[in-house]
């Protein structure tokens, strides 16, 4: 019987870390995006002092959570995110709107495929 109390224990404690570890990274990756959409909204009106403001904020916020979701998510995902923050600051550089904003929607979608990966949902589960 005591084996039983300590699998059921230990199934216990890993859903609650799945739960936990799905709802920390939706919560970065809706605070990155808000900030990248931000961004976006700014650039469209060649607004670049603001736009260099939240893309740097939104940058600050992955660099901060890049160790973390090295471990808990794809490392290839993760490169490709990190890669696409790269182009956009380069073009953030150049104040190139049209490729700013290509770019950006790119990094957008990259940025909320994360948290898709993660949900806690039928679709991931099965």
């Amino acid at each position: 019987m005591k084996q039983l109390w300590i699998s059921g224990l230990f199934l216990a404690t890993l859903f609650s870390a799945t739960l936990y570890n799905a709802w920390r990274v939706d919560h970065i990756i809706v605070s990155i995006v808000d900030l990248l959409t931000q961004a976006e909204e700014a650039a469209r009106v060649e607004e670049w002092e603001q736009v260099e403001c939240f893309t740097t904020a939104a940058k600050a916020e992955w660099d901060a959570a890049e160790d973390y979701f090295s471990v808990v998510l794809v490392h290839a995902e993760t490169d490709e995110v990190s890669t696409g923050f790269e182009q956009v600051m380069g073009f953030l550089e150049y104040q190139d709107g049209p490729e700013y904003d290509s770019s950006n929607g790119a990094l957008i979608a990259k940025v909320q495929h994360l948290s898709d990966v993660e949900e806690v949902s039928w679709k991931n589960i099965l």
